[in-house]
């Protein structure tokens, strides 16, 4: 049997050796990045995508009323601004992110 002096000097080298791993591990995987697009930009750009097309929608029913066979022009006009609002989000966000 070890004494407990012994046993503490063990723990107490062993210690530093696990902190310096985990701070090891801790650097290695906050570098450890993939090449491309992030996921913030990825989102950022299928947001922008989608606000174009549904303004795009809404641009060509105000003046055509086929996709949504002309329900309502206050519907056309909301989501034309609503659309090209989210779309000056996303490019703002794009901006901040480069």
């Amino acid at each position: 049997m070890e004494s407990t002096g012994t046993l503490e000097k063990k723990v107490k080298q062993q210690r530093p050796a696990r902190q310096k791993k985990q701070q090891q591990a801790a650097r290695s995987t906050s570098r450890a990045r993939t090449p491309g697009i992030s996921k913030e930009k990825l989102l950022c750009w299928i947001t922008l995508v989608v606000a174009g097309l549904l303004g795009l929608l809404f641009l060509i029913d105000l003046f055509s009323g086929f996709p949504f066979a002309g329900a309502s022009t206050w519907l056309d006009i909301f989501g034309i601004l609503s659309a090209g609002l989210l779309v000056y989000v996303c490019v703002d966000t794009l901006m901040q992110l480069k």
